[in-house]
């Protein structure tokens, strides 16, 4: 009887937490930001590195929920959210290696606001990944920021 209580009550739990979830993002994960907030709230980027938007908008064709990046001996990585590596090649990705999530849709919607061809990945201090335009000019550019680390939080 004390077991189905307890089995019970974390399902009562789980449902109410559910809704909390999907208004903190987890279902869309990522918001955007300038690039001056974003140097503000995490700090300037230590490490970036450039990438193809229209190799980034083919690689969310193969992820229709959520797009996962990571940083691995030295390199950036993307991956699916099965952890199937799209970016590059020659890296092995293990369950324990935390990758940064984000939301394809959120992600759709930066790249629309992309001007330049290129996009920044960039690691912050604190290991803190963002995505940011690499566009000229005296515009403030855009910062992809608030993803979900995975491992702890792997809903999907």
């Amino acid at each position: 009887m004390r077991n189905f209580s307890s089995f019970i009550l974390s399902i009562i739990i789980l449902i109410s937490v559910t809704p909390n979830l999907r208004s903190q993002g987890i279902v869309n994960p990522g918001q955007i930001l300038s690039k001056t907030q974003a140097n503000q709230l995490f700090g300037t980027p230590v490490e970036s590195f450039s990438f193809n938007k229209k190799a980034l908008l083919n690689i969310l064709t193969k992820t229709p929920d959520f797009v996962m990046f990571g940083y691995k001996n030295g390199k950036f990585l993307i991956t699916n959210a099965k952890r199937k590596l799209l970016y590059p090649e020659n890296i092995t990705v293990a369950s324990d290696d935390v990758l940064n999530t984000f939301g394809t849709q959120v992600m759709a919607e930066f790249i629309e606001q992309v001007s330049s061809t290129k996009v920044l990945i960039e690691l912050r201090p604190g290991a803190i990944l963002t995505i940011s335009s690499d566009d000229d000019g005296d515009s403030d550019g855009s910062t992809l920021e608030y993803s979900v680390p995975c491992p702890p939080l792997c809903p999907w």
